[in-house]
């Protein structure tokens, strides 16, 4: 069989696809970049488009670059421009590895990326690849620019969260960190077929980091300052958190000597920077000792900007993964009391890594429902625990911690 008549339409720039589309879309027009999906159903007319929209001279859409902290993938980049890594570090190998599974080599010489998330076949690699690594997609129209969360855009088999009008010009894979370890395993009757299961897995390892505290003396100084103008609890001043268990002693502050103290800013109240360089707990998801420094820059009780290496774009990259706003929000802020305590054996003791003297705690997300009644009212979908040592905590202009030291009357170890 053959293609349905259609009309045949070529853009040269970004700014006639979008209007081509958004004025042939309501008459059933369809992009064209690859074709390596829609021209075969088109050919048994399982799709009968009005209109084609050939995007293959559109400037611009053919980049593949690294940048800020994520591989950008153009509309028009190839299967075939992952057959040799794109870059020497864990991401470039991963894509390197899953492509030779896509169908065959002439296919591979067409196909795109973009195309593939599109068109949102189960029995697609980079679906699978782009799920996993939850990349951010970004869909253009006449109304302007959107980004997808692929947790998000995938909403069924060949079913996505593209408007008709939409073009999805560019598709976003986070850099994975040095220490990645990946594995993909597909299954088909033959090389070439379409797969009949496939799964793609990532694992971020630290290893043994915490036999060396500290790793370096650059990273144990938080040079910036957080303030928090005024404390809010659901009692009293303050919250006690002890190691052994939830036990609440407002405002006693002769008995924290063991355990934490958590405090809950009141809404809007925490402003100033902070570096993280403890720990990292983000729950679901990672859990490791930090490696290199990441500063969070706080203004009016939210974290509008968090910088530094690949753990900073692994922190930012989990709390935007959520789509929720309350991610970015304090939740409780305390410091760790135990003079004797030291680095735990194991990485994920959270509360052995919080309660090491001079420890400051920072908390973002959900408090609602914490140990012994006590909590806010963030109901974000999830809740993370950073630690750092070495920085200023001050408390309505009150220092309590200076350089990693008590110097609030009683707190001194």
């Amino acid at each position: 069989m053959k293609p349905a008549p259609f009309a045949y339409h070529r853009p040269i720039s970004l700014d006639d696809a979008v209007r081509l589309l958004a004025e042939l879309a309501p008459q059933d027009g369809r992009v064209l970049a690859g074709g390596q999906s829609l021209v075969p159903i088109m050919a048994f007319r399982l799709a009968r488009p009005a209109h084609l929209i050939d995007i293959n001279a559109v400037a611009g859409l053919d980049r593949l670059a690294v940048r800020d902290g994520a591989l950008h993938i153009g509309a028009r980049v190839r299967h075939a421009d992952f057959h040799r890594p794109v870059g020497e570090d864990p991401l470039g190998r991963m894509l390197a590895a899953v492509v030779r599974h896509i169908a065959h080599y002439p296919i591979r010489l067409r196909g795109t990326f973009c195309g593939s998330l599109a068109h949102a076949d189960p029995a697609a690699e980079w679906c699978v690849v782009a799920a996993t690594l939850d990349a951010e997609l970004v869909a253009v129209s006449a109304a302007g620019e959107r980004r997808i969360g692929a947790r998000d855009f995938f909403r069924g088999a060949m079913e996505t969260a593209l408007a008709p009008e939409e073009l999805l010009t560019e598709a976003r894979l986070p850099m994975l960190p040095d220490g990645t370890r990946f594995g993909f395993a597909e299954f088909s009757r033959r090389a070439g077929d379409y797969a009949l299961a496939m799964a793609l897995a990532a694992l971020i390892i630290v290893a043994a980091a915490w036999m060396a505290w500290p790793r370096d003396p650059g990273l144990t100084t938080a040079a910036a300052a957080l303030s928090v103008d005024e404390i809010e609890t659901a009692r009293e001043r303050w919250v006690v958190v002890y190691v052994s268990g939830a036990v609440v002693h407002p405002g006693d502050w002769d008995s924290l000597t063991l355990g934490m103290c958590n405090v809950f800013p009141k809404e809007d109240s925490v402003n100033g920077q902070i570096v993280v360089n403890g720990t990292m707990f983000l729950i679901p998801g990672h859990q490791f000792i930090c490696n290199e420094a990441t500063t969070l820059t706080y203004k009016d009780g939210r974290v509008t900007k968090v910088e530094g290496g690949s753990e900073a774009r692994i922190l930012d990259r989990w709390l935007r993964s959520f789509h929720d706003d309350k991610m970015f929000v304090s939740s409780h802020i305390g410091f760790g009391l135990d003079a004797r305590a030291g680095p735990p054996p194991i990485p994920n003791d959270i509360a052995g890594w919080e309660s090491m003297n001079g420890n400051t705690i920072l908390a973002l997300g959900s408090n609602v429902g914490l140990p012994g009644g006590i909590g806010g009212v963030n109901d974000a979908k999830a809740h993370a625990d950073l630690t750092t040592l070495g920085g200023d905590f001050l408390l309505d202009d009150q220092p309590i911690i200076r350089a990693g030291e008590f110097v609030y009357p009683g707190l001194q170890a």
